[in-house]
């Protein structure tokens, strides 16, 4: 029973890992998408006001 638990064990532990760095890899590329399109923003606004 211990040897079966064991690869259950590591496919939980591998599962939750990589849903982690999904997760987090998802995160923050949605955060610098936002950032960018804020620099964007600001970046066109800034040339229009200079225009």
């Amino acid at each position: 029973p211990v040897l079966l638990l064991l690869p259950l064990h590591l496919v939980v532990c591998v599962h939750c890992a990589l849903v982690g760095c999904l997760s987090l890899f998802a995160f923050m590329s949605l955060l610098c998408m936002r950032s960018g399109s804020a620099l964007g923003d600001m970046r066109i606004s800034s040339t229009s006001i200079g225009s």
